[in-house]
Order: C-alpha cells, then structure tokens, then sequence
C-alpha cells in the first residue's frame, strides 16, 4: 500500500505479474491491466488511503510465496530500519517481506534519515531501494550495508536501451 507502490503500479500495468495487494487504489488501477490480481482481505483500517490491514490480510500474505515485494515505508535509515505512521500496518508489511525472496523498498527522498510512529524492519531485511534521489553520502552508507541502490531516471534510462 501507499502513495510510491500507486505510482509503480501504474508503471507495470500490462505486464504478466501475479499481483497481490492490500490496497484498494492500487487494485482499481490494475483492475483493467493484463495483471493476475489478487486482494489480500481483511479491514479497511485507512479510509483516506483505502487499504487493508488484520488478521485476514496477514493471513492471505502468509499462504503465498512473492519472488518481489515491493514496500513502502514513511521513513528508512541505516540506523532505525523502515518505520510507518500505523501501528496496525506492521503486521502486513512484515508478512510480505517475510514471505519474499526478494525486498524492494520505494521511497522518495524525503524518507531518509527521518523518524516515524513504528519500526516494521531492520534494515537489512531490505535488498534494494527505488527512490527520486538520493545524496551521494547516503548512497553509499546504504551500498556498504548491502543494499542496491536505483534511482527511478536510471531505471527508466535502462528501460529505454
């Protein structure tokens, strides 16, 4: 769920995924893409941002494999990990990374080096970061401990080659 994840999803409407979501706005984009979609359930716990959360939304994610998970997070740092303003969002984010081979984290660059409510991971329960922008510094404090770092202009310049 979130505003990045919305964003991305709209990049990858018409490919073969098989997409589970928990967000509802993520689920009416790819609604009408070529994607097998799947909604994970569960309660409508954000009405603004209308995704799901519970036992039923843990539940679901835990009986699936993802080769990607794709997670937002209001806040990431080497030191405090990925945070979220929701309490009530851990429990999901957790299960996806859980249940992934892979761990992909999209953030914009006012997500780094900032706090939040709740602490969901560690950081290196992360594989790579898709962001805008990152500082240079940053970068590669972010490299040294293992994780890939993409900005979004070179993943398009690699798409157009």
């Amino acid at each position: 769920a979130g505003t990045s994840n919305y964003e991305f999803s709209r990049l990858i409407k018409n490919t073969d995924f098989i997409i589970i979501t928990n967000d509802l706005l993520i689920a009416s984009n790819l609604s009408t893409s070529s994607v097998i979609l799947h909604l994970t359930g569960g309660k409508m716990t954000n009405n603004v941002n209308k995704y799901l959360t519970g036992s039923d939304t843990v539940d679901m994610i835990n009986r699936h494999n993802a080769s990607l998970c794709f997670v937002g997070a209001s806040s990431i740092s080497i030191e405090n990990g990925l945070m979220t303003m929701n309490d009530e969002d851990v429990p999901v984010k957790q299960a996806m990374i859980r249940n992934s081979e892979t761990v992909v984290c999209l953030v914009d660059h006012t997500k780094f080096n900032t706090t939040s409510f709740v602490k969901f991971a560690d950081i290196r329960d992360i594989d790579i970061i898709i962001t805008d922008e990152i500082d240079t510094q940053l970068k590669s404090d972010f490299e040294a401990a293992g994780i890939k770092i993409i900005t979004a202009d070179s993943l398009f310049e690699e798409s157009a080659d």
